[in-house]
């Protein structure tokens, strides 16, 4: 009979820290605001494969190993590393570019694609006063970014009121499957969303 464990050997999330970025990279241990631990790792997508890794490896762990569940792991496996491929050709032309953020909640996912992370979006991630937002707005314009991505629980507003100063694209983003409009799928069709809203902002210059 052969082993019907997950096969792929488990590693670790990957936690290093942050060199193209402008936020700081906290570890899943740091909660900042989360109580149980800084949660936004999961939108890297190699990091997606390690939790779903573990999961399975629990799961075959609790209950009676079967080759069904060893087989539905190894094809979402495999779907995933299928779909990262494609993911990295379409943002590897905007390799170095800079995102502004208003919540430091993507620091792992800009890492993986290679684009710079601005998190001074707001100081809070909900509000900001006028004097914030012009120091925003100015350094947008020197650092010629014009993508804003805006987490669909936050205040849009304000992310328009700095993209109309600065010509800049606003993205409505999730990190959780179903938070945003062709989510619903699961995780790969939100880590698909992603790269195809943000390569299409930022292949739109203003």
């Amino acid at each position: 009979m052969r082993n019907s464990h997950p096969t792929h050997r488990a590693t670790s999330v990957a936690t290093r820290e942050s060199k193209c970025s402008k936020c700081r990279r906290p570890g899943p241990l740091e909660g900042d605001i989360h109580a149980a631990g800084y949660p936004h790792f999961v939108v890297d997508p190699v990091n997606g494969r390690i939790i779903a890794q573990h999961i399975a490896i629990r799961f075959a762990n609790l209950t009676r190993p079967t080759a069904s569940l060893s087989d539905e792991f190894e094809k979402i496996h495999g779907h995933a590393r299928r779909e990262d491929r494609e993911w990295m050709k379409l943002l590897a032309p905007f390799k170095g570019q800079e995102v502004v953020s208003y919540h430091n909640a993507w620091i792992y996912f800009a890492e993986r694609f290679g684009l710079k992370m601005d998190c001074s979006g707001t100081q809070t991630g909900h509000s900001a006063n006028p004097a914030h937002l012009a120091d925003v707005i100015t350094k947008m314009k020197a650092a010629k970014a014009h993508v804003i991505i805006v987490d669909a629980y936050l205040n849009r507003r304000t992310a328009e009121t700095v993209a109309r100063n600065t010509g800049a694209t606003v993205v409505d983003v999730s990190q959780f499957p179903g938070g945003v409009k062709g989510t619903d799928g699961g995780y790969i069709a939100l880590l698909d969303y992603l790269v195809n809203a943000l390569a299409k902002a930022l292949g739109d210059k203003k």
